[in-house]
C-alpha cells in the first residue's frame, strides 16, 4: 500500500492507532520585577514572592519547572530548586552530584563579579515526578559567601551600565500516557 492515509481511514482499517502520550493540563507562572537581596551561608528563600504553586490533577503527571532568574553577586552565590508539599519537609530537587566533602550541589549559580554593574541571566528546566495530587510549591533557595541580588546589579548605579530585570518560575502539569 502506498500513499497517504487519512486519519479516519487509517484507524478504520487498523493500519493506524490513536496516539497515546500526554498533554499540557495546566500552567502556572510567577513573575517578579521587584528587587531583593540575601546574604547567608545557610540555605533560605531568596524572595518570599518568588514561588509558584500548582496542584497536580493526576498522580502520574510530570511537572515541568522552568526557572529564569537574573542575579548578581561578588563571591560564590548559589541557588537550588525546592519542592514544598503540604505536610512534608521541603525537598531540594534538580541538584548536581555531591563530589568530595566541600563542593556545594546546586541547581544554578556561582555568581562572581568584581564589577558591580554586571548581572547574569540563568535558566533551568527540570521535569519533576512528584507522584501526588497534593498542592505543591516550587521556589528557589539561596546560599552564598556574600550578598546575592535578584533582578538588579549589586552596585545598582543610576546609569546605563546597571540593569533591572524580571525573573520567572513556571510550572506546567504534563499528563503522561493518558490522553
Amino acid at each position: 500500500m502506498s500513499g497517504i492515509l487519512a486519519d479516519n481511514t487509517g484507524r478504520a482499517s487498523g493500519l493506524l492507532k490513536a496516539a497515546g502520550g500526554g498533554g499540557l493540563l495546566q500552567l502556572k507562572q510567577t513573575q517578579i520585577t521587584d528587587t531583593s537581596s540575601r546574604n547567608s551561608t545557610t540555605w533560605g528563600e531568596i524572595d518570599a514572592d518568588f514561588e509558584v504553586g500548582i496542584t497536580p490533577t493526576l498522580a502520574t503527571s510530570k511537572i515541568l519547572v522552568q526557572v529564569f532568574v537574573h542575579g548578581s553577586g561578588t563571591n560564590n552565590s548559589f541557588l537550588r530548586l525546592v519542592r514544598e508539599e503540604v505536610g512534608e519537609s521541603d525537598l531540594p530537587i534538580a541538584l548536581g552530584d555531591m563530589v568530595g566533602s566541600n563542593r556545594v550541589p546546586v541547581s544554578l549559580g556561582d555568581w562572581q563579579h568584581a564589577s558591580g554593574d554586571r548581572g547574569n541571566f540563568c535558566a533551568l528546566n527540570w521535569l519533576d515526578a512528584p507522584a501526588t495530587t497534593n498542592a505543591l510549591i516550587y521556589k528557589l533557595e539561596h546560599f552564598s559567601h556574600s550578598t546575592f541580588y535578584i533582578n538588579y546589579t549589586h552596585s545598582d548605579a543610576d546609569n546605563n551600565s546597571s540593569s533591572r530585570a524580571v525573573s520567572t518560575i513556571t510550572a506546567s502539569e504534563i499528563a503522561v500516557g493518558v490522553l
